[in-house]
């Protein structure tokens, strides 16, 4: 009987605790502190700062929250052996032909992506034509093949971009 007093009076405070919120501090956020780049940390930890977030010039890795402690700690973790060694104006250019070469690989994917949305543009320009003239859009290889004549024509170099322009009626069918 005085097990069952215990046990119940058990029960009752876990049902309070659970029920009850727990009032304590505040729990900081990240974007609420306001961190910002700090151009030193270029020279001193081979980092940039690309869409607010921090990239490591030597591996391309980005850190999660934008603290001297994290970009220290990436740079003597994994870089610091070999890069160490580079000082003053060494350390400068070294610096700069890594920033080189991270803007080159960046547009590469940017161009890439660039093209492949204009292919996408022209294709539903063609797709809006045929739309308002009530026309199939069967007949878009029609004009796909009209408008490589011409490109073969005009501007040879130009009429693989035009090859690369989605003219099967199956892809309307598909988005439509």
């Amino acid at each position: 009987m005085v097990y069952d007093k215990v046990e119940k009076g058990a029960k009752q405070k876990h049902r309070m605790a659970s029920s009850s919120k727990e009032v304590g501090p505040k729990k900081r956020k990240v974007t609420e502190e306001l961190r910002s780049f700090q151009e030193r940390w270029t020279i001193n930890y081979f980092f940039v700062e690309f869409r607010a977030k921090p990239i490591c010039l030597i591996c391309s890795e980005s850190v999660s929250v934008l603290k001297e402690y994290n970009i220290k700690r990436h740079y003597e973790t994994k870089h610091a052996n070999k890069f160490d060694k580079y000082k003053g104006q060494l350390r400068e250019a070294q610096v700069n032909d890594l920033k080189r070469k991270l803007s080159a690989q960046q547009q590469i994917f940017t161009r890439a992506n660039s093209e492949s949305t204009c292919y996408v543009k022209a294709s539903y320009a063609v797709a809006a034509i045929l739309a308002k003239k009530m026309k199939p859009y069967s007949d878009g290889e029609i004009v796909k093949e009209c408008l490589e004549t011409v490109a073969e024509i005009l501007c040879p170099e130009k009429k693989k971009d035009f090859s690369n322009i989605s003219r099967t009626s199956s892809n309307y069918h598909k988005t439509c």
